[in-house]
């Protein structure tokens, strides 16, 4: 799963380019199941209010309390923006130039893996 602004996406594999299905997050609620999974220590569930109910499970306590705090933002957000433009025109961002002596403290840590690219290799012409 990749949250991307509004949506939530879902690739076949880490490599597609292309997603699969994607979620709407202005029209869902998070949050964790009434009954725990003893297979799935650490899912949550995402109901769809137009939708299914999608169970999420993570590696780790931290990872899913992560996504369900970042998740949860974004539904708030998006729930109350849903009617404000149109979701294809970007919006205006604050940008802070960052220098390699600000990065000293770690954000946001965990694997980050490039979308797309199909082709290894190319024909020569």
């Amino acid at each position: 799963f990749v949250h991307l602004g509004r949506y939530l996406q879902w690739f076949g594999e880490t490599r597609d380019s292309y997603s699969k299905g994607k979620l709407d997050l202005a029209d869902v609620e998070v949050k964790l199941p009434d009954k725990p999974d003893n297979e799935r220590r650490f899912s949550f569930e995402i109901h769809g209010k137009k939708s299914k109910t999608y169970t999420i499970a993570a590696e780790k306590m931290e990872d899913m309390f992560a996504w369900i705090h970042g998740l949860r933002r974004a539904v708030l957000y998006f729930s109350k923006h849903r009617d404000q433009g149109d979701d294809s025109k970007e919006e205006a961002v604050d940008t802070k130039s960052v220098t390699y002596g600000d990065l000293k403290d770690v954000v946001k840590q965990g694997l980050l893996e490039k979308q797309g690219g199909r082709f290894r290799t190319w024909k020569k012409r």
